[in-house]
């Protein structure tokens, strides 16, 4: 092992891996990956595959895809059981088992994507069926030589499938062929990337962790909800605030029957919230563990008509500093106190599309989701959050929180504001917070902030924004991970805020495969007058035209890797399936 780590350490060796199509289409090497489709859409090398989530279009039609044989058979689920992410899936239902050779008779495409005839590609999809599959499923590739992939056996767990074809054009489609079983199926995050022709690897990671240097890069696998143990709870419906009278359309005042939606709630109960705009006119406050407020996905709006500034002022009087906080702390939807297992999934909050009003002191305080006083393992799954000044807050004092699926966007207004569209775009106090497949939509301040000496042992992870800045308020923040995101254009990475000078200074921080438009610096952060300067953080595979330094004088590891040859994408999703054995997506 010591010959193996210094041959990595002196010449950052490069594997080559055979793109072969025997390699890929191998049900091992699929599952080796361990990689969703969602958090590999936003790695370089991946083809515009539209609607390769299945989430656009209108009952059962798919933009971007055509039925051809068996039309009758497919359609778009809703159910969330039937869905793997998001709200829409393809189902397909076979009565009849037409054997491998006649598997064309239910026939399903993409549009055509741009290829370069001669290189390797996978695709990659996520599916479940009913019942065992005898012959399961194939792919038919259009363009060119028309290609037929080896059908695959699709189990009765949701899990990922992956084949391997070489393009024969300038434009390929690729054709689900479904009819060789009687059976149902569920597929859903359909993606198709170039094959790398090297792979590289990390001389303090290595392929699989067998080169992991602790020293230099910390255990991250306690992050979120239960420390990352369990998945997050679905529970069974206690209340529909409609049949407490709450109604969503878009003008009638639902605070008073969210608020006893929320009293009445059962513990490990879900308040749900059927689609609808409701409108809402003060906080919802949760102090009890086991609540879950759920609604039907992007069709749910609540929407408040107020922010916290307005509702809760505070002013500077006769001389004393009674200032509200809001710029920086504070939710219209808070959990609060020592609760577990309380979270909100499902739906979209939204506030009136105003401009941003400007930095501290200034903000209407449109502020989403907060946990606070202690409120730990809860969660904030597939929510969209529209014209915040800040979209998600947790205090010093909460904890593993696991926020997944979430998105910041603006209003028109909003987004043409000359300031940017709001403070932070989430802002953590408090440690071992796990945020992962979101979007930061325009340029917020500050975007992903992490705050204070509690603020440690976060993740963030398979993320994407307009231009996104990566905050540190404080010098005491250590021991985060930041992996697996494209930043965007990348001109304000280390941009920072709060007290502490030279703003950004980095301690103890991991970056891990960073992508962007622009070739990025490494963290480094040179002396000033007080001699502060950022050091021992580790950055591997971020987008630089800048060398490896292994390690430099203040100890910071920086190994530069092209981000598409570097392997794990994901160094979360390679920690959790080495120390715990639990394969993320």
């Amino acid at each position: 092992m010591k010959h193996l780590k210094l041959i990595y350490l002196l010449s950052a060796v490069l594997l080559t891996i055979s793109c072969k199509n025997d390699l890929l289409v191998n049900d091992d090497a699929a599952a080796g990956m361990k990689l969703s489709a969602k958090e590999m859409a936003i790695t370089p090398g991946y083809l515009p595959l539209p609607n390769g989530s299945f989430e656009d279009g209108t009952g059962n039609t798919f933009t971007n895809w055509s039925m051809f044989n068996g039309a009758s058979t497919l359609s778009a689920t809703t159910v969330p059981a039937e869905v793997y992410e998001g709200n829409r899936a393809l189902k397909v239902v076979n009565t009849v088992s037409n054997g491998i050779d006649n598997s064309w008779k239910i026939q399903f495409g993409s549009a055509y994507l741009p290829t370069v005839s001669g290189k390797d590609y996978r695709i990659r999809v996520w599916a479940k069926s009913t019942g065992t599959s005898t012959n399961g499923f194939r792919f038919q590739i259009r363009g060119g030589t028309t290609q037929f992939l080896p059908h695959k056996k699709i189990g009765t767990a949701w899990a990922l499938y992956e084949w391997g074809f070489t393009a024969t054009a300038d434009s390929t489609m690729i054709l689900f062929n479904l009819g060789a079983d009687a059976n149902t199926y569920y597929i859903d995050n359909v993606s198709v990337s170039e094959v790398p022709t090297t792979v590289a690897y990390s001389a303090i990671w290595g392929e699989n962790g067998e080169l992991w240097d602790k020293s230099r890069i910390p255990d991250f696998t306690n992050a979120g909800y239960r420390s990352g143990n369990q998945v997050i709870p679905d529970y069974p419906q206690s209340i529909n605030v409609t049949t407490l009278g709450a109604v969503g359309d878009g003008v009638t005042d639902n605070t008073a029957v969210f608020k006893t939606a929320i009293n009445q709630c059962a513990e490990n109960g879900t308040i749900y919230i059927p689609a609808g705009k409701y409108v809402l006119k003060d906080t919802l406050m949760i102090k009890r563990s086991g609540i879950n407020i759920k609604g039907a996905g992007d069709a749910t709006i609540l929407y408040f008509t107020k922010g916290l500034e307005e509702l809760y002022p505070r002013y500077n009087v006769g001389g004393a500093t009674n200032q509200s906080p809001w710029s920086w702390e504070g939710g219209m939807i808070t959990f609060s106190g020592n609760i577990s297992g309380s979270g909100i999934q499902s739906l979209k909050i939204e506030f009136p599309d105003n401009a941003w009003a400007g930095h501290n002191f200034h903000e209407r305080a449109y502020n989403a989701i907060g946990y606070t006083n202690s409120a730990h393992d809860g969660w904030i799954k597939n929510v969209k959050m529209k014209g915040c000044d800040i979209g998600i807050w947790i205090g010093r004092t909460s904890h593993h929180i696991t926020a997944e699926g979430w998105t910041l966007e603006s209003g028109p207004v909003r987004a043409a504001g000359t300031k940017g569209v709001g403070h932070h775009g989430v802002n953590i106090y408090g440690g071992y917070n796990l945020f992962q497949n979101f979007e930061v939509k325009g340029k917020f301040h500050h975007d992903l902030s992490v705050e204070s000496s509690y603020s440690v042992f976060n993740v963030f992870r398979n993320g994407k924004g307009t231009d996104i800045c990566i905050d540190h308020h404080n010098h005491q923040v250590r021991n985060n991970l930041f992996t697996n995101l494209n930043v965007g254009t990348g001109t304000r990475l280390y941009t920072s805020g709060g007290n502490d000078t030279p703003a950004g200074i980095n301690i103890n921080e991991t970056y891990w495969n960073i992508t962007a438009t622009n070739n990025l610096s490494y963290n480094y952060m040179g002396y000033n007058t007080s001699g502060a300067k950022s050091k021992n953080n580790v950055a591997v595979g971020i987008k630089t035209s800048s060398g490896s330094a292994t390690p430099n004088a203040d100890n910071n590891w920086y190994e530069t890797i092209n981000p598409a040859s570097l392997y794990p994408k994901d160094l979360y999703v390679s920690q959790m399936k080495l120390v715990k054995n639990i394969v993320v997506n």
